[in-house]
């Protein structure tokens, strides 16, 4: 086999993904995998990705046309997973990465998350290049939230520093990924990623215009209170009285806080007392979630901390004007000449003040709305965001055959 480490191309490449299966992609890390493995296939690459499933053990080539190889999970001992739950879901996810890896390879690169640290156990000799991009760590995620951390705790977020450690390249998609809420960075020293774009497909003909619709807000996403559903709430509350055919659609999978409350009902609670019209249709599929986007006059990403947000992405894709928080990493790529405006995180006037001229002016929406399908289309599609990667894993080749 051609070694990658006296070549100029990467012909084989393998991504790790525990989010990822053949029924779903998962959440904003198994999305991101499956837009860059299409990304790559589509530029001649031969890529694998390795997810897991519950009940079986498959390979596959999904309609993107690259290999996805899942397994059943392998787990510790129940008496351990259950006293040590952070730290055996990272053992576990590394051992399973090992595994499943065992028959394939060598590779040109293997990529892992730094979240799971599921790298942690696959072999040097597996790849030229071994690489990790920053999804968000444990560590930067537990530093937002305010959260004490117990001892497991940080055994977990060791175990995904050490994998990061090993790294020969690393990338983000931006700088709040890895960096904790006092600004330190949550990486080991050694570590400085670069910045690449983060894929979205762009599929179909010109959406409608964004003002052609009612004045629909949409948020997409799991319901947790770090996202800031119970901002947009206020939000909206704020603006009813000047915009009274003002609706809000929340759509994601519902989760419990840390008092055992599901925040689906925390939502509903807030929204009836403050008089707003909510709409909570739970986890909707890719095409429901495109139809939400086509309906709706702007999409709201009110988060109090995000590493990225694919929200944003899509939504401008899909010719929708974005109301972002300067708590989510997108923030810092985007802006009115992208189809986003910014307000400060955990500010529901600032975030009413944002979304007001959407909902009043017609024209502006479907202006800002065409800026970000241009935007995406420009920096964004999966074959940019592959072909970014390629030039960083080179870089990354090049400089091993330097030193070797």
């Amino acid at each position: 086999m051609r070694d990658a480490m006296t070549s100029n191309t990467i012909s084989r490449v393998a991504l790790l993904a525990q989010e990822y299966s053949l029924a779903s992609f998962g959440g904003g890390l198994g999305s991101y995998t499956h837009y860059l493995a299409q990304g790559l296939h589509e530029m001649g690459v031969d890529v694998t990705v390795f997810g897991r499933d519950p009940v079986s053990r498959a390979t596959a080539s999904p309609a993107a046309g690259y290999r996805a190889v899942v397994t059943r999970p392998w787990t510790l001992p129940a008496r351990i997973a259950a006293h040590w739950p952070a730290a055996s879901a990272r053992v576990e996810a590394a051992v399973q990465a090992r595994l499943a890896l065992r028959p394939y390879g060598p590779f040109d690169v293997i990529e892992g998350p730094d979240w799971l640290g599921e790298g942690g156990f696959v072999p040097r000799s597996k790849a030229a290049v071994h690489a990790r991009h920053v999804h968000g760590s444990l560590r930067a995620f537990r530093s937002h939230a305010g959260w004490i951390p117990q001892r497991e705790h940080r055994l977990a977020e060791w175990w995904e520093a050490r994998d990061a450690g090993r790294a020969d390249v690393t990338t983000a998609p931006s700088r709040a990924a890895w960096t904790l809420a006092s600004g330190e960075s949550a990486l080991p020293p050694r570590v400085t990623p670069v910045l690449v774009p983060m894929p979205v497909p762009v599929e179909g003909p010109a959406p409608t215009a964004a003002g052609d619709n009612p004045p629909l807000v949409v948020l997409v996403g799991r319901l947790e209170l770090r996202k800031g559903p119970d901002i947009l709430v206020s939000a909206a509350a704020i603006l009813a009285e000047s915009f009274p055919g003002l609706k809000v659609t929340m759509a994601g999978g519902d989760t419990r806080e840390a008092d055992g409350r599901w925040v689906s009902e925390i939502l509903q609670e807030q929204a009836q007392r403050l008089g707003i019209p909510l709409d909570l249709p739970g986890r909707l599929s890719p095409g429901e979630i495109s139809g939400l986007y086509a309906r709706c006059r702007v999409v709201v990403v009110p988060s109090r901390y995000e590493p990225y947000s694919m929200v944003c992405l899509e939504a401008l894709a899909a010719g929708r004007p974005v109301v972002i928080s300067d708590g989510c990493g997108a923030a810092e790529h985007l802006g009115p000449a992208a189809g986003a405006v910014t307000f400060p995180t955990g500010d529901a006037q600032a975030c009413a003040v944002a979304l007001a001229p959407f909902l009043r002016d017609e024209a502006l929406a479907t202006s800002y709305g065409r800026r970000g399908r241009t935007h995406v289309l420009a920096h964004h599609t999966p074959a940019a965001a592959a072909a970014a990667k390629l030039g960083v894993w080179l870089e990354a080749i090049a400089a091993k055959r330097g030193g070797s």
